[in-house]
């Protein structure tokens, strides 16, 4: 199956998954040019936040969530509905222009930077983490990594540990948000160390819980996604490949945009 797009996009087409990273800055794009396309209940959820700059970078990703699907949808951003599963994973709801459609995605944002993956008839689970110092790494890892995970962090400089915390951190949220269980599944029960510790390496993890009767047991990809210095990324795509593109900014959608 494949979607046409715009022809500042390539096609989405077979084992593609497009990654988008996106600024969201005020100053660049102001969100009372986005808050519109928001339905009532993005409006609702953005008000719970205390600080100004997290509503605001609520309602920037949001809208640039609904801008970015609606070109490969070829729809109006507003027209686009969204439902949640149990453990508040989004998806497109049917019968909403939308019902005939293999589109998936997940997204992420964290300290200004959001991150968007889009892809067809499959599963994907997508993290960003700004890098932060300010904690210890060996009591966190303790509580939540697998024991070959903390014995990695354990092996290196206390230089090198934020880093290292973090890329672990990334791929274990972008699995654990692609299978859409949550903490449902415990983040100590899997390792996402490469058996080589190179970081570039890919990695399959195949899944362990909820299967009977003989079913087929997924495979998910699991890769580290190389951004600008301060931040970690991660992916992870159900099935043994994704061909990858990473798309900054979002300069065309918003000029071939309405607002």
């Amino acid at each position: 199956m494949s979607r046409t797009a715009p022809s500042y996009l390539p096609s989405l087409t077979g084992d593609a998954v497009h990654l988008w990273q996106v600024l969201l800055n005020a100053t660049l794009y102001p969100p009372g040019k986005l808050q519109p396309l928001l339905a009532p209940g993005e409006m609702e959820r953005a008000g719970r936040y205390y600080f100004q700059r997290d509503r605001e970078a609520f309602i920037l990703a949001r809208g640039f969530l609904r801008l970015i699907l609606g070109v490969y949808l070829d729809m109006a951003p507003h027209e686009l509905h969204f439902g949640y599963a149990a453990y508040g994973k989004p998806f497109l709801v049917a019968g909403q222009g939308a019902a005939d459609s293999a589109l998936t995605f997940n997204i992420s944002h964290s300290h200004g930077l959001m991150l968007l993956a889009v892809t067809l008839e499959r599963q994907v689970g997508v993290d960003v983490e700004f890098i932060r110092t300010d904690f210890d790494s060996q009591e966190l890892s303790a509580r939540f990594f697998a024991a070959a995970e903390c014995a990695f962090l354990r092996s290196l400089p206390p230089a090198a540990q934020a880093e290292a915390f973090f890329a672990i951190w990334t791929r274990k949220e972008a699995y654990i948000k692609a299978r859409g269980e949550g903490l449902s599944c415990p983040l100590d029960s899997f390792d996402v160390t490469p058996p080589d510790r190179d970081w570039g390496r890919k990695i399959l993890l195949q899944e362990k819980m909820g299967f009977k009767n003989g079913a087929s047991t997924p495979v998910w990809l699991v890769q580290e996604v190389a951004l600008e210095s301060g931040y970690k990324a991660a992916l992870a795509s159900e099935g043994e490949n994704c061909r990858l593109s990473l798309w900054r900014g979002v300069a065309e959608i918003f000029a071939h945009s309405s607002l």
